[in-house]
């Protein structure tokens, strides 16, 4: 089991001058699960066999690189749920100096340029009888500005999430190299 640090004694009592070593945790990050992307690019990356319910929460890295020569918008689905009416998101992007809100029905979490990157934080939460929801922030570059992108969503089933799907708008625009780690709360 590989675990990354939460928190610590030290860091509890606003401590941080001490080295931390793994017998001062008290709650860590336990992986659930980890893929790179090889052999070719593809369209969407899909994880089953989890139980958010008993889980909680799920911290998310993805980090993908766009193997096209298209933008790709970059969606997290639940149950192989595509239905985007199913979804309802709350969004906040802003670039240089620019910001815009939206609400829309679908489950983006971000967004990547041609050739480019994209790199999101996300936390997908579910309790018994009550609908999973979605927070996240991610970036991507535009050319001379680094776009950020952040928001939420919420599925309108309340049904234990036993597979999620990271999914690009473009085919084959999740390229060799893409990496996403999936941690629950031990």
């Amino acid at each position: 089991m590989q675990m990354v640090s939460r928190t610590s004694k030290h860091s509890q009592l606003g401590d941080v001058s001490t080295p931390h070593v793994a017998g001062d945790m008290t709650e860590a990050y336990i992986k659930v699960s980890e893929t790179t992307v090889s052999g070719g690019a593809v369209t969407s990356v899909q994880f089953t066999g989890l139980d958010l319910e008993s889980d909680e929460t799920y911290l998310i890295y993805v980090l993908l690189k766009n193997a096209t020569a298209s933008a790709s918008t970059i969606s997290m689905t639940v149950n192989s749920d595509a239905t985007a009416t199913n979804y309802y998101a709350q969004t906040m992007i802003r670039s240089d100096t620019t910001a815009a809100g939206n609400r829309t029905n679908d489950a983006q979490i971000g967004y990547m340029n041609a050739s480019d990157f994209y790199h999101g934080h996300l936390f997908v939460h579910k309790l018994a009888g009550v609908n999973p929801w979605a927070n996240y922030v991610s970036c991507y570059n535009a050319t001379a500005t680094v776009n950020v992108w952040n928001g939420a969503w919420v599925h309108n089933s309340t049904t234990n999430v036993t597979t999620l799907t990271i999914i690009g708008s473009t085919a084959s625009s999740i390229a060799d190299g893409s990496k996403i780690i999936i941690y629950k709360l031990g």
